[in-house]
């Protein structure tokens, strides 16, 4: 049996060029930026998700089965004292960003950003804020290095 042919020209996938792989890299870098910390640092101020009990959870009610409580009950410690402001912080930032993913379109340089709570409404204006917010910021670093 003869071997096959080898495929036309057009038809072999062509390796990628040093200007595709700048591009993927800038797009990747992009990505990292928008799930950036001080980033969403900015999203859960400008938004004050720390007074939202699906992201701080200090304001949610334990759970009688959580650790906490079950220590608690059977009298080896006593009740948790209050979060300091700033731990709550630190910590609403971990759990908005475990909440946004973000990906970027095939063959464009547009990013889809989504986010994953309670509620369409709430994903939505937290998903578009961030946007904004990303835009926002990358508009400054551009004015701030054409400044004299």
């Amino acid at each position: 049996m003869p071997a096959p042919a080898p495929a036309p020209a057009a038809e072999r996938p062509k390796p990628p060029d040093a200007a595709t792989a700048t591009e993927a890299a800038a797009i990747n870098t992009e990505l990292e930026v928008i799930r950036s910390r001080g980033l969403i640092a900015r999203l859960v101020d400008d938004m004050d998700l720390t007074a939202d009990p699906e992201f701080n959870t200090a304001l949610q009610e334990p759970s009688p089965w959580s650790v906490d409580a079950l220590t608690e009950r059977v009298g080896l410690t006593g009740a948790a004292g209050p979060v300091d402001p700033e731990t709550a912080r630190l910590r609403t930032i971990n759990t908005v960003r475990q909440a946004i993913s973000v990906t970027s379109k095939k063959a464009t340089y547009l990013f889809d950003i989504s986010v994953t709570t309670n509620g369409a409404l709430k994903s939505a204006l937290i998903a578009n804020r961030l946007a904004e917010l990303y835009i926002d910021d990358q508009v400054r670093i551009k004015f701030a290095a054409t400044e004299y």
